[in-house]
């Protein structure tokens, strides 16, 4: 029993040992945790920055789709205008070519 309790030096520097191990590793991850913590800020100011990014692009193509509907839909008037003008054309011509064959008519007559 007396064997038990006896310590001797080479122990204690062996728990000395751990104990210092211990308290270096606790250091370096303490260091590593606030590294880290570091980067991860900087993660989260690029991410606001790419947000902010993505956003404006959104806006942007937003209005580039209001501006395009607004262009298709100025090309349907212009195409439905076209079509009434081509008809009144057509009328007019229609017109002009039965005077044209009635004056024709009054010339071979005479």
């Amino acid at each position: 029993m007396e064997q038990f309790f006896q310590i001797n030096i080479g122990q204690i520097a062996q728990v000395i040992v751990v104990l210092v191990g211990f308290g270096v590793m606790f250091q370096q991850l303490r260091g590593d945790i606030k590294n880290q913590g570091v980067r991860l800020g900087k993660v989260e100011t690029k991410l606001d920055q790419m947000q902010s990014i993505l956003v404006s692009e959104a806006r942007q193509d937003e209005r580039i789709a209001a501006m395009d509907q607004r262009m298709l839909a100025q090309g349907t008037r212009i195409d439905s205008t076209a079509t009434i003008l081509n008809g009144r054309l057509e009328a007019i011509n229609n017109i002009v070519s039965g005077h044209t064959a009635q004056l024709n008519n009054m010339r071979a007559k005479s």
